[in-house]
């Protein structure tokens, strides 16, 4: 039986499995792909976001995407968040990128640092026994046959990626939002991703050229009824532009003083990214090595910190 090696097995069953995720949880998924298919555009995924405050989880991801060959490209502070991350690609920057944020929490309230701490231990994540083998095979062959990589990867997205133990308690949740959405929004889903993005580059809608594209799409999806962010991210022309819509409310269920309650709150969204072309000290455009314009393929702090808003409770 052939092999695949781990970036193989994270762009062609990986990604796939997490976008067919999105498309059966996240009502908002299906009805832009609709508009865009619709419009005769083109789905081109770039890049797809975890949140944790625990740091044993945190440093478990970065482990999981190294497995998968990606590699720790940049890091970034947003310190009026309470908010550390990094981004990871793979070698050549040209697949699915994973933007992972650590939470510290311990630089918030005491009251909020016990009860988070608590939490963590009634929610203690783990990778099942096959999930644990699997990994550890990939690490060590860096590769898998089809049928392992296809284990490994569904019991990731729909097993691992998730929260996991006992509820959330309602309580520490109500707390949690006063001081931090990025948080509240953590402890509900586990390291699930909250959100992935569509590269605007390859829309490829043609009644669209000569448009600034991102604009174009986000008065057209606000004509359609989406809630998008308040303004699209970056400067006209620059070098990355972004938006995003508001988070869908999904279902969750909490510990109500032992009595299980369910309420809706916003989870996942999906983000648009526009990438721009890279300039020398001259001004000029830069080239690849077979004549295609040279994209930006990083994150700009000043965007990201905007785009954490989007699963702002309102």
């Amino acid at each position: 039986m052939s092999t695949l090696k781990g970036p193989e097995i994270w762009q062609t069953i990986f990604v796939p499995k997490l976008h067919e995720l999105y498309r059966k949880e996240v009502p908002s998924t299906k009805r832009f792909e609709k508009l865009i298919d619709k419009l005769g555009g083109k789905i081109t995924l770039d890049h797809g976001a975890t949140r944790t405050a625990d740091r044993e989880l945190y440093e478990l991801l970065t482990r999981i995407g190294a497995a998968f060959g990606l590699e720790p490209k940049a890091s970034y502070e947003f310190p009026e968040k309470h908010l550390t991350a990094i981004a990871m690609d793979l070698p050549d920057g040209s697949g699915f990128k994973w933007f992972s944020t650590l939470i510290l929490y311990r630089e918030l309230s005491d009251k909020l640092v016990q009860a988070v701490e608590e939490d963590m231990e009634r929610s203690k994540h783990h990778l099942s026994s096959k999930g644990k083998e699997l990994l550890e095979k990939l690490e060590q062959d860096k590769s898998l046959n089809r049928k392992e990589a296809d284990a490994l990867c569904e019991i990731l997205v729909n097993e691992f990626f998730h929260r996991q133990g006992k509820p959330l308690k309602k309580a520490t949740l109500e707390m949690v939002i006063k001081e931090s959405n990025e948080l509240a929004n953590a402890l509900l889903m586990g390291p699930q991703f909250n959100h992935v993005a569509y590269l605007l580059n390859e829309l490829d809608i043609k009644d669209w050229y000569g448009a600034e594209v991102i604009q174009v799409l986000n008065d057209t999806m606000e004509r359609a009824g989406f809630t998008m962010l308040p303004a699209v991210q970056g400067k006209p022309g620059g070098i990355l532009r972004q938006t995003s819509t508001m988070a869908d409310r999904l279902s969750f269920k909490l510990d109500d003083n032992g009595k299980t309650v369910t309420i809706d709150h916003p989870a996942m969204f999906l983000e648009f990214i526009q990438r721009g072309a890279e300039q020398d000290k001259d001004g000029k455009t830069l080239f690849d090595k077979h004549g295609k314009i040279k994209r930006f393929q990083g994150f700009l702090a000043t965007n990201t910190v905007k785009l954490y808003d989007s699963t702002k409770v309102s």
